[in-house]
């Protein structure tokens, strides 16, 4: 069995939506099925662009609306519900088992920002200098894990991280482990 993590990495960029909302309409009518249009709107607006969340919720989607000839909220709901448990246990605890103790600080430190963090707030929650956070912030943006969409912000890169360190870990000492 080959090792995902040996495995070579390509980076896809996000769609913008209207080129997600295209793919995915094409794809649910070339298999004979239509989906309305909130359906269609929270659909793109769960993937945020992201190839591989397009395919996981599109899947999970899919198999939701079963026999059905059209796709509704209810059936993404389910769907972004499903695909939620996956990424996070797949993807979120097993990028948190691999970071230091102090990552994951810094990772809390992000989540009780509900837009982009800014640096010198997440410097501040941390109560360290910003040369001692840099390396931090720059180790995870190397993981991937978070990035800086503009100068002096940051933001999660792993879809619905945010939300799991907020509902599992955000008061939690992180020195125990996750």
């Amino acid at each position: 069995m080959v090792s995902i993590s040996r495995s070579r990495k390509y980076e896809l960029q996000p769609l913008s939506s209207s080129e997600t909302k295209a793919v995915i309409r094409r794809t649910i009518e070339k298999h004979d099925k239509k989906i309305d249009n909130k359906a269609l709107d929270e659909l793109v607006k769960s993937t945020a662009g992201f190839p591989f969340l397009m395919q996981l919720i599109g899947y999970e989607t899919w198999n939701q609306a079963g026999d059905k000839d059209k796709i509704d909220s209810e059936d993404v709901e389910e769907a972004i519900k499903n695909s939620q448990k996956h990424i996070e246990s797949s993807i979120i605890e097993l990028t948190l088992q691999d970071i230091s103790g102090r990552d994951r600080e810094f990772l809390v430190a992000m989540a009780e920002d509900n837009q982009d963090s800014s640096v010198s707030d997440v410097d501040k929650r941390m109560n360290v200098d910003a040369n001692y956070a840099g390396q931090y912030r720059n180790r995870l943006i190397n993981y991937g894990v978070i990035s800086s969409p503009k100068r002096g912000y940051l933001k999660f890169a792993i879809p619905f991280m945010k939300e799991y360190i907020r509902s599992k870990y955000l008061f939690d000492d992180f020195e125990s482990g996750v």
